[in-house]
């Protein structure tokens, strides 16, 4: 009988928000990882690189929406969302300024300096949301789960 009563719970928008944010640091990891990888092949041999990069950008593109989806639904002022080292606010600014530059460069086809954006600027950044995720999910769970389970 607890089982059937707990289904709701475990099926709820929050649970599910939860595992997810659990479920994309690793994510988060590979993405960086492409990332780097991307940035390396580029500079070698660029129509490999193009392929890779287009797996990166959908990627990186899908966590984006993701991340914005989430404190989107649950209303969470990202600024709320900190450690030592900044808030979400300014890591979701800087991932959105460094989307901008990476199709800027592609448009351009400036293979070095997206090359160089992929290897550095993006990495960095990506360990941001590494760092700043848990934090998001310890929000909506005791915002949200805790108060309304």
């Amino acid at each position: 009988m607890n089982a059937t009563q707990n289904e709701p719970a475990r099926n709820s928008i929050e649970a599910l928000t939860l595992d997810s944010l659990d479920q994309s640091l690793e994510g988060l990891e590979m993405l960086r990882r492409l990332s780097l990888q991307c940035g390396q092949v580029l500079d070698v041999d660029h129509d490999q690189g193009l392929q890779h990069f287009g797996r990166f950008a959908m990627t990186l593109r899908s966590f984006f929406v993701f991340e914005n989806d989430i404190v989107s639904l649950f209303g969470i002022p990202t600024e709320q969302i900190r450690d030592a080292k900044g808030d979400l606010k300014s890591e979701e600014t800087r991932l959105a300024a460094a989307m901008e530059r990476m199709a800027e460069l592609a448009d351009r086809q400036d293979w070095s300096a997206l090359g160089e954006l992929l290897r550095v600027d993006f990495p960095l950044v990506i360990d941001r949301f590494e760092d700043l995720l848990p934090a998001l999910r310890n929000r909506i769970e005791n915002d949200y789960v805790v108060c309304n389970g």
